[in-house]
């Protein structure tokens, strides 16, 4: 009997040990409620391209099928308003269509880095998550030169903020407030 009960019993915990973890599993379910909802939120965005820092802030909305952003500040550009609608973005500002400008060595600006953030909320491949105090980190899968980390906060798991990383360093870091399904 004790042949087969040592076995049996080592059978079993490495069995227990497969499947996601349950960090990773929450993270996946809330994407599957971001899939086909709109979601709004305020996202204060830094952009850093060699020496140089850019800040702003964004007023997002993202349906399943479009992203608009409004730019409240800086105050100089407070305004302009961004669509991105099948992989096509217009830039307006009262009335008048504006290019978005370059990305940089990161690819990245603004309005492109919240869209790829909507994107993944909604069908990123959750690699790996863990807890951090009262949130929930997650290293979720976008393309193969760029990183994305999402932080969740509570155990509703709203979305708090996002880092992008390029070569081994964050090149856009977003703060998400006021985040809503709608």
């Amino acid at each position: 009997m004790r042949r087969y009960l040592v076995p049996a019993l080592m059978m079993l915990l490495l069995l227990t040990g497969c499947g996601e973890a349950p960090a990773e599993r929450r993270v996946e379910e809330r994407r599957d409620a971001f899939a086909a909802a709109e979601l709004g939120f305020t996202a204060a965005v830094t952009v850093t391209q060699d020496d140089e820092v850019f800040l702003c802030t964004l007023e997002c909305v993202s349906a399943p099928e479009a992203l608009t952003v409004t730019v409240t500040a800086p105050e100089n550009v407070a305004g302009v308003t961004a669509q991105i609608r099948d992989g096509e973005t217009a830039v307006e500002y009262e009335g008048v269509r504006l290019s978005v400008g370059a990305a940089g060595e990161t690819g990245l600006h603004p309005i492109s880095a919240v869209a790829r953030l909507c994107e993944a909320l909604r069908r990123g491949h959750v690699i790996r998550a863990w807890p951090e105090g009262d949130e929930t980190a997650a290293e979720i899968f976008i393309d193969g030169e760029t990183g994305l980390t999402v932080w969740f906060s509570g155990g509703a798991l709203t979305p708090c903020g996002a880092e992008f990383a390029r070569g081994g360093a964050v090149a856009v870091r977003c703060e998400l407030t006021n985040f809503q399904i709608r």
